[in-house]
């Protein structure tokens, strides 16, 4: 009766690891005419990982089941895909309609390492919230820790194109950030300190905003 119950144990493991288990999953993200949106930014919900679809729109990533992928680009409404048993999506774009009279001018960055100060004014590090930074397609997610963190942002010579997007969370108005150009010019500040739930810093893409 024990080697019964302890075959069936070892079943049970062997079924919730496989359910765990990370696989490749593959994409293509188009707009709402069906073409390919090359540069979106599709990133696992509440981690730092995450891709850029290519000039076809495609991508790849590795991810589990139940896993929830965040797909973002400028000017269309994010959407959201569970990683179900399939391993192979393909994601439609709405045109966000708060952002309809928004017009986006992509800048040119400069060289050079940039910095971005991220503070929580009641010390506790950001709850939930981030900053995605895409560098010509090349994605890495930022958050505080604690009162502040500092980050180093390199941006190599010959770089096209910028996308600073900032993802909300709890607490929002606990979270302040600030981002400065190689000479120390200020490029972007945002945040209230009020420490409520919602008065936070603006979602969305910021830094390819008109003047």
């Amino acid at each position: 009766m024990k080697k019964i119950y302890f075959l069936w144990s070892l079943l049970g493991l062997l079924t919730l690891h496989m359910g765990w288990a990370q696989s490749n999953i593959t994409g293509t993200v188009n707009d709402e005419t069906g073409a390919p949106l090359p540069g979106a930014t599709v990133i696992i919900e509440g981690t730092s990982i995450g891709v850029a679809t290519d000039f076809d729109g495609n991508f790849i990533i590795e991810a589990s089941q139940g896993e929830i992928l965040l797909i973002t680009y400028v000017g269309y409404s994010d959407q959201r895909i569970t990683v179900g048993s399939e391993d192979s999506y393909t994601i439609n774009m709405n045109l966000d309609n708060e952002l309809e009279e928004v017009v986006v001018c992509f800048k040119t960055p400069e060289a050079g390492n940039w910095t971005l100060e991220m503070e929580d004014v009641f010390g506790d590090g950001w709850n939930g919230a981030s900053i995605s930074v895409s560098i010509d397609g090349v994605v890495t997610e930022y958050t505080c820790t604690g009162n502040s963190t500092i980050e180093t942002i390199n941006i190599p010579p010959g770089t096209s194109r910028l996308l600073f997007t900032y993802t909300a969370g709890d607490w929002e108005g606990e979270n302040l950030y600030t981002l400065s150009d190689p000479s120390g010019t200020l490029i972007l500040s945002d945040g209230t300190g009020d420490g409520s739930r919602t008065n936070g810093p603006a979602e969305g893409e910021q830094y390819n905003t008109c003047d």
